[in-house]
């Protein structure tokens, strides 16, 4: 029995079209820079709330403020947790029910992060900056019931942000600077291909009864796919400080979007065809060869852009306060095509992506001799709602509750650590593949995220 491969190429890419799950890592931004805004919840972080050369990235007019050489250095540990609770979900189409638990989704990962800003005369100042805009990694145990659609997305960026300010009086101060991000992603899950060769023989016109009889040889066979992809480009970001007096002050960050034309491979693992009948041994054989081949690929991404305006105010010579405002372009992100370089559309995906608009408010306390303790809190609302969520990051509306402090080590040395703990509210999933053979995952995700910064600035 001869089988034409195109026809099967279409029934392929529909049960691997939960491979491109990219941008499914929604809200991946990270805002992880400054572990002193952190322990405000970024509470005026683009007002310069930190005093340190990690303005570079959140405000680079903030680099006026600094009077010398300024270096800040830091290292956050991100630990997101989801665990996901089954609620009648369906396995993919021929396969045995496995009763794996998914595990607790999410690894600790470490974000490192390096500024550092010199003034270089009293009206000019110039910094870079090395940290990561953006991340994402969520990885489900092999076996879960959902792996048709998600097993590893691991979303990384890296990002080079040489700035420069300029005073323009005592009050007002101007800066901008160039993004260069490079921009990895690697996406695994399982392929369902008792669903593919059950899909391809019925596009051939054989019987349904003698799909019937054939299809116990079927049951099981299974495979997997990885996708990966990098790419270099550019952008900016602009800023605006205005101090009102020596207490009080307002800062405008705006980052630009970047978009990434990510260039990678798609590489196949797949099933054996040992004891198949040899009615069918051809048109598994062709999925093997033909309708899965490993081979290049393109997929385009565009980062979103963000706005954040900030403020800071002395309340009493100890307590300061502090507020933010931070939207972001999440809606820029329309959908996903995953493109081989013969120009065939591996896989095309829309999504329905809102823009967001986080809130956060914070307080720091001077106790004197070389202590600073800091708190706030944060409103972070999620970028996908009940009806598209998926596994690939199991998202929700966040609360951020933080807490920090600083002490001046040595004149020129100061220490910061601070915790932060994300309350992601309660996630309900309902996202339905079958019809590619993916299944079906119905439950909830309970979930938070943990952040463990620590650093130190220093000054020359």
């Amino acid at each position: 029995m001869q089988f034409k491969p195109t026809l099967l190429r279409a029934s392929i890419c529909a049960a691997i079209a939960t491979s491109s799950g990219l941008v499914h890592a929604g809200g991946f931004g990270l805002s992880e820079q400054s572990i002193a805004a952190i322990g405000m919840a970024n509470a005026g972080a683009a007002a310069q709330v930190m005093d340190d050369a990690s303005t570079v990235f959140y405000n680079p007019a903030g680099m006026s403020r600094l009077s010398s050489i300024n270096v800040a250095q830091g290292l956050h540990l991100i630990k997101l947790t989801a665990n996901f609770k089954n609620q009648n979900s369906v396995g993919g189409i021929g396969q045995v029910p496995f009763t794996n638990s998914p595990g607790s989704v999410g690894e600790p990962t470490p974000l490192p992060t390096l500024f550092a800003a010199m003034p270089l005369n009293n009206r000019i100042a110039i910094g870079v900056g090395l940290s990561a805009p953006f991340g994402l990694k969520t990885e489900y145990q092999d076996g879960w019931i959902g792996r048709y659609q998600a097993l590893i997305s691991d979303v990384r960026s890296y990002n080079l942000n040489p700035s420069m300010s300029f005073r323009l009086n005592d009050q007002l101060s101007l800066g901008f600077g160039v993004s260069f991000m490079k921009f990895q992603a690697e996406l695994t899950n399982n392929v369902n291909y008792t669903a593919v060769a059950l899909r391809g023989l019925a596009v051939q016109g054989v019987p349904a009864a003698q799909i019937a009889a054939l299809t116990p040889a079927l049951l099981g066979r299974e495979g997997a796919v990885r996708i990966t992809g990098s790419d270099t480009a550019y952008g900016f970001n602009l800023g605006a400080l205005y101090e009102v007096n020596k207490d009080t002050r307002f800062g405008v960050g705006y980052r630009s979007s970047i978009k990434q034309n990510l260039a990678g491979v798609a590489q196949f693992t797949r099933p054996s065809t040992t004891g198949l009948p040899a009615s069918i041994a051809s048109t598994i054989g062709l999925i093997q060869n033909v309708g899965t081949p490993d081979g290049d690929v393109t997929v385009a991404v565009k980062t979103p852009a963000s706005l954040s305006v900030s403020g800071v105010t002395k309340i009493s010579p100890r307590v300061s306060v502090a507020g933010d405002i931070t939207w972001t372009q999440w809606s820029s992100i329309p959908g996903l095509r995953i493109v081989r370089s013969t120009g065939v559309v591996l896989n095309s995906v829309e999504y329905a992506w809102k823009d967001t608009t986080r809130v956060s408010v914070g307080a720091s306390y001077d106790y004197g001799n070389g202590v600073t303790a800091r708190a706030g809190v944060a409103y972070d609302p999620s970028v996908v709602d009940d009806e598209h969520r998926t596994a690939r990051l199991p998202d929700n509306n966040r609360v951020w509750l933080s807490m920090g402090g600083s002490y001046q080590l040595k004149p020129n040395m100061r220490v910061d650590a601070a915790f932060t703990h994300v309350f992601v509210q309660r996630s309900k999933i309902q996202d339905n593949q079958s019809a590619t053979g993916a299944g079906l995952i119905h439950g909830t995700y309970d979930g938070n995220v943990n952040i463990l910064s620590v650093g130190a600035v220093m000054t020359f």
